[in-house]
């Protein structure tokens, strides 16, 4: 029974003092190689630029495509996408950053960053995110039946 109480008090003493587990709100996968330079690129500037605005709201999972238990992964991201042409992401392009629920680029330019930063603001925001994205090709929406929030 006393240590029935002690779990008691150190649960409540947690929630107090915010030692509960965070969940993200956002999952954003990115899919990469090793050899890749954009992938670096993107790695060095846009991942590190998401990983101190959003630390505690988005949780950046990696996936490296030489390992092939993540090409099951970056297909099943593919299939989520509103993309007509799907060949154009055969062969598993990278640097390949799918942002669950909400949009996926594929390629890299360090001059779109705010373009993404502001798209994930807004989405954390529970605002319209679209007119934050960049414009053109690369770029494409979840499917209606896999949008988030």
């Amino acid at each position: 029974m006393r240590g029935k109480k002690i779990g008691i008090g150190l649960c409540i003493l947690g929630m107090l003092f915010g030692c509960t587990k965070h969940e993200p709100k956002l999952i954003v996968k990115l899919f990469y190689l090793d050899s890749c330079g954009g992938c670096q690129e993107l790695h060095q500037n846009l991942i590190v630029k998401i990983e101190e605005q959003f630390h505690d709201e988005i949780l950046i999972e990696r996936y490296d495509m030489d390992q092939e238990e993540n090409k099951a992964v970056y297909d099943e991201a593919v299939t989520q996408i509103d993309i007509d042409n799907l060949k154009m992401l055969d062969g598993h392009q990278v640097p390949f950053l799918a942002v669950e629920g909400y949009f996926a680029t594929v390629g890299y330019s360090s001059h779109l960053d705010e373009h993404y930063l502001n798209a994930l603001k807004a989405i954390l925001a529970h605002e319209d995110f679209e007119p934050h994205l960049p414009p053109g090709a690369g770029t494409w929406l979840y499917k209606e039946a896999y949008r988030g929030i």
